[in-house]
C-alpha cells in the first residue's frame, strides 16, 4: 500500500501501486508519497530542487567517505542545493513521515 498527501491542503491518497506525479485532487498540488516513506535524494527530486544524476553522484561520494556522512551535507558542500533547501526538504520529510500513521 502507498499513500500520498498534499501539504498544501492535508488531503491523503491511497493506491496499491506506486505511482509518479501525483496530483492532489482537491487543490491540483503535488503530492508526497508518504508510506513507504521517501528518501531526501527522492524528494529533493520530486520538487525539482536536483536531478536523479547528481543525487547518484552524491551517494558514490558518501559510499566512498563514510556511508554515515549525511546525504544532505554532501549536496550542500557540492553546491548542489542551498542549506536553506535543504533545512525545508528535511521539513518537508519530517512532517510526511511523522504526520502519516503507519
Amino acid at each position: 500500500m502507498f499513500i500520498y498527501k498534499c501539504f498544501s491542503c492535508g488531503c491523503e491518497v491511497s493506491s496499491e501501486k506506486e505511482l509518479s506525479d501525483v496530483v492532489c485532487p482537491k487543490c491540483g498540488e503535488k503530492m508526497l508519497r508518504v508510506k513507504p516513506p521517501m528518501k531526501l535524494g527522492e524528494i529533493l527530486v520530486h520538487f525539482g530542487l536536483i536531478d536523479a544524476e547528481k543525487v547518484e553522484r552524491a551517494l558514490d561520494i558518501q559510499k566512498r567517505i563514510d556511508h554515515h556522512y549525511p546525504l544532505g551535507k554532501i549536496l550542500v558542500k557540492l553546491g548542489l542545493i542551498s542549506s536553506n533547501q535543504l533545512y525545508e526538504i528535511l521539513g518537508i520529510q519530517r512532517k510526511a513521515f511523522f504526520g502519516v500513521k503507519l
